[in-house]
């Protein structure tokens, strides 16, 4: 008899490729996934993604494995300056259907976006909000994941 094929853990090779550490098993393993199936323990992956693997050995003998990859960090500005910038979440556009939504201080939706590149100017319905602090709340399709957060929104005198 032989130890089932397990996986004992991962490592980031880059930002699409992990390595899985095995123990166990007999002969080659295979590892069935997302992507496909493949002997290789690297395996290609997308960021900010769950992952589900099937070790299989040569005796057919499988368990398995479930990891989530490392997403690509955003850069959320804590604050910007309306008549110079947009206020704009850096690499939000690597999250495919992100929506974002923007609040002001008592609740009020005051935008809802699935197209975010051009970022929020700093007013509603023509108008000009006040410098305060708003809240935002950034919707990622598919997992439901949620960041939330608050900036200041500044205007010149």
């Amino acid at each position: 008899t032989s130890t089932l094929p397990t996986v004992v853990g991962h490592e980031k090779v880059n930002d699409t490729q992990y390595q899985l550490n095995t123990s166990g098993g007999t002969g080659v393993l295979t590892f069935e996934y997302g992507a496909g199936a493949t002997s290789h323990d690297v395996l290609d992956v997308e960021p900010a993604h769950e992952y589900h693997v099937e070790v299989v050995d040569e005796r057919g003998c499988r368990t398995s494995y479930d990891f989530h990859t490392d997403g690509y960090e955003l850069d959320i500005p804590p604050y910007f300056v309306a008549n110079r910038e947009n206020w704009l979440v850096g690499n939000l556009d690597r999250f495919e259907g992100a929506v974002v939504e923007i609040f002001d201080r008592t609740g009020k939706l005051l935008l809802r976006s699935r197209d975010f590149s051009k970022g929020w100017d700093g007013m509603y319905n023509g108008v000009a909000m006040p410098s305060t602090d708003y809240w935002y709340v950034i919707t990622f399709s598919g997992s439901g994941r949620q960041i939330t957060g608050h900036f200041t929104l500044l205007r010149e005198s």
